[in-house]
């Protein structure tokens, strides 16, 4: 059976950033496979915040909410 999605998937190579902390957003992001590292810049450093994996969804509340 031919995957339903398979013209929304996009790969990313590892250490790929997919978007910046107030980047305009119009997309939801599903990992099919691998993993994301989320993290955030405080005072000019990065700071690790969670790894998100398989199964695993973000990106949602700048559809939902309209903001970055």
């Amino acid at each position: 059976m031919a995957n339903p999605l398979k013209d929304f998937v996009v790969p990313y190579t590892k250490g790929t950033v997919i978007f910046t902390e107030g980047d305009a957003g119009a997309e939801m992001f599903v990992i099919q496979t691998g993993s994301v590292e989320i993290s955030r810049s405080i005072n000019g450093e990065k700071r690790f915040q969670r790894t998100l994996e398989k199964g695993d969804f973000f990106g949602e509340m700048s559809l939902l909410e309209g903001l970055p």
